[in-house]
């Protein structure tokens, strides 16, 4: 799905299903993102205040933290819950889906008949 932390692949390697289905495709991802970013930076700073550091600390490594897990943790994981969500919950694309699936399956009965016949 990933070509890079935080590149995607257009389409599937494995079945071609697109993963970009247009524009505002990916909001529901951000909202994912955020929430990601929200409960780890809370859980990160209540752990740290358990741990007996003062508040302007918490704050630096807080704000220091969040460039860190946005694009690197969160990014990968929102769109990958979101693509799996629109997959098997929504059924969105489902005829998109079924064209590529009877185009694979063409490709190769072909692919297969020329092997039999060489």
């Amino acid at each position: 799905m990933f070509r890079g932390p935080l590149g995607m692949n257009p389409r599937c390697d494995h079945c071609g299903h697109k993963f970009d289905r247009g524009n505002g495709y990916f909001l529901g991802a951000m909202f994912a993102s955020y929430t990601i970013v929200v409960v780890f930076e809370a859980t990160l700073i209540a752990t740290l205040r358990i741990a007996g550091l003062d508040w302007v600390t918490l704050l630096i490594v807080g704000a220091a933290s969040i460039p860190i897990v946005g694009p690197l943790i969160a990014f990968p994981y929102s769109r990958l819950m979101w693509v799996m969500s629109e997959r098997r919950l929504l059924r969105w694309g489902e005829d998109e889906d079924a064209a590529l699936r009877d185009e694979l399956s063409k490709r190769r009965a072909s692919r297969d008949g020329d092997r039999g016949a060489g």
